[in-house]
C-alpha cells in the first residue's frame, strides 16, 4: 500500500444481508477502501466471475457473511480468497426460532471450522446487523494492528507496538477514576454515558492498561420478562466473557463463589467489566433490580479470597437523542444510580490530541511533519473516539510497514 486505505472484499448472500451491507458500508467508509460485487461492481466488460476474481485479488482482507441461504458465488468468492492467501474473517449470524439453514451451508461452515484442521478458520457469532458492525469493527482494527511486512533496509525506525493505540488524553475521568480507586475496594462500580458514537471500551482500555488490568468483553443488558430472568442473565453472561469453559449445567452453579474459583488461576491483578445498555432501559425495572441486586448482593465481598483480582465494573447508557434537553433529563434519571461512581462525559477527539500522540511517539519530529501528517491522514478536525481509534491503528500499520508515502513525511526535514 501507498497511503492508500485497506482494501475490503465483503462477501454476502444478496438478498439476505442487504441492511448489513448497507449500514457496513456506512460504518467503514472513512476508514476502509470497501467493495461488495451487490453494491459495488456496476455495469464492467467482463463476466460476473472475473469482475469479484479481480476486486479479491486487490482486496487486503476478505469479510464473509453467511446466514441461512447457500450462495455458490459467495462460496466461490471466499475460495478465490484463500487460494490467493489474502486473510479471511467469517461471521455466521445465530438462527432464529424454527429457522434452518441450508444443508449445503452448514456443510461449507462445518468444514472450514474445524479444530483439529490446521487451516481451519475460527468464526464469530452474530445476532443482530448492529453486534456484527461492532464485532467486525473490532476484528478489523485487530489485524489492521497486526499486519505487518518485512521492513525496507533504506528506513530504519522501531516498530509501534500494539499497546500504543491511541486512547486520547481523558484527563477529567482519569482523574475521578484515579480518585475513586485509593481505596483499593474489592469492588469498584463507575458509571459512563454518552452518545452512541462515543467508545467508552477505550476509556476502560486506557484504565486497564494504566492499573495493569486485563479488561473483558461488554455484557449488553437486555429487557427481560422479570427481575428472576435478569438475574440469572448477568450471571451467565458474567462467567461467559471471563471464558469459563464448560459453563455450569444448573443455575445453582453461577454464584460468585464458583465465579471467583474459576478465575483466580488467571492472576488478574484486576478485572475489568462493561455493561452497556440503552438510554430506554431506565425505565425498566427488571434491569434496574437486576442491576441493583448484582451491585448490593451478588457481588459480595466475603466470598473473594486473597489473591483474587480487584473488580472494576463500568455500566455504560447509550443516548438515543443528541439533544441537550433529553441528555439533561437522563443524567437526571442517572441520579438515582448512587451506587456508582459517575465518570465525566467524553467528547470528541480533537485533532490537536492526535497531533500529541504523533509526537510522542516519534512519529512527527517537528510541527510541519505533524501538520503534513495530519492533513495528509485526518481529514476532520474531530472523531469519535472509536473512529480515531481506527485511523490510529492503519496509521501504526502503514508505520510499521515502512509505507513509503507516509515515510517521504516523516524524513522531511
Amino acid at each position: 500500500m501507498s497511503g492508500e486505505l485497506f482494501k475490503i472484499f465483503l462477501s454476502s448472500g444478496m438478498a439476505e444481508f442487504k441492511r448489513e451491507r448497507a449500514l457496513i458500508a456506512e460504518t467503514l467508509k472513512d476508514g476502509y477502501d470497501l467493495f461488495s460485487y451487490e453494491d459495488d461492481a456496476g455495469a464492467r466488460p467482463q463476466s460476473i466471475q472475473e469482475t469479484y476474481y479481480d476486486e479479491i485479488d486487490r482486496s487486503d482482507v476478505y469479510v464473509g457473511i453467511f446466514g441461512t441461504a447457500y450462495g455458490k458465488y459467495t462460496i466461490n468468492e471466499f475460495e478465490r480468497a484463500r487460494a490467493k492467501n489474502i486473510p479471511c474473517l467469517i461471521y455466521e449470524r445465530e438462527l432464529l426460532p424454527g429457522e434452518q439453514r441450508e444443508a449445503e451451508l452448514t456443510e461449507f461452515l462445518s468444514a472450514i471450522t474445524k479444530v483439529e484442521d490446521r487451516d481451519g478458520l475460527s468464526t464469530c457469532w452474530f445476532k443482530s446487523a448492529e453486534e456484527l458492525i461492532r464485532f467486525l469493527q473490532r476484528d478489523l482494527g485487530r489485524w489492521a494492528k497486526s499486519r505487518s511486512v518485512d521492513a525496507n533496509d533504506d528506513v530504519t525506525s522501531e516498530k509501534i507496538s500494539s499497546d500504543k493505540r491511541y486512547y486520547c488524553d481523558r484527563f477529567d475521568q482519569s482523574e475521578d477514576y484515579s480518585d475513586a480507586c485509593l481505596d483499593e475496594q474489592t469492588f469498584n462500580f463507575f458509571l459512563l454515558d454518552g452518545d452512541k458514537k462515543q467508545s467508552h471500551k477505550s476509556l476502560v482500555l486506557r484504565f486497564g492498561m494504566d492499573y495493569d488490568g486485563e479488561v473483558r468483553d461488554v455484557i449488553s443488558l437486555r429487557p427481560m420478562s422479570s427481575v428472576e430472568r435478569q438475574k440469572r442473565y448477568l450471571q451467565k453472561q458474567l462467567f461467559k466473557i471471563f471464558g469459563i469453559s464448560p459453563l455450569p449445567v444448573t443455575l445453582e452453579e453461577f454464584t460468585f463463589k464458583n465465579f471467583i474459583k474459576n478465575i483466580v488461576h488467571d492472576h488478574y491483578k484486576r478485572a475489568f467489566v462493561i455493561f452497556s445498555m440503552d438510554e430506554k432501559l431506565l425505565q425498566d425495572n427488571n434491569v434496574l433490580e437486576g442491576l441493583d441486586w448484582f451491585v448490593n448482593t451478588y457481588c459480595n465481598p466475603e466470598e473473594v479470597p486473597q489473591g483474587a483480582p480487584i473488580f472494576h465494573f463500568f455500566l455504560n447508557i447509550r443516548y438515543a437523542s443528541s439533544k441537550a434537553v433529553k441528555k439533561r433529563a437522563i443524567r437526571k434519571q442517572l441520579e438515582k444510580l448512587n451506587a456508582y461512581t459517575k465518570l465525566e462525559q467524553l467528547s470528541d477527539v480533537d485533532t490537536s490530541h492526535i497531533g500529541d500522540w504523533l509526537e510522542e511517539h516519534g512519529i512527527a519530529a517537528n510541527e510541519t511533519i505533524k501538520e503534513n501528517i495530519l492533513v495528509k491522514y485526518f481529514s476532520e478536525s474531530n472523531y469519535p473516539m472509536d473512529h480515531a481509534e481506527m485511523k490510529i491503528a492503519e496509521l501504526i500499520s502503514l508505520y510499521n510497514n515502512k509505507d513509503q508515502a507516509l515515510y517521504s513525511l516523516i524524513q522531511k526535514a
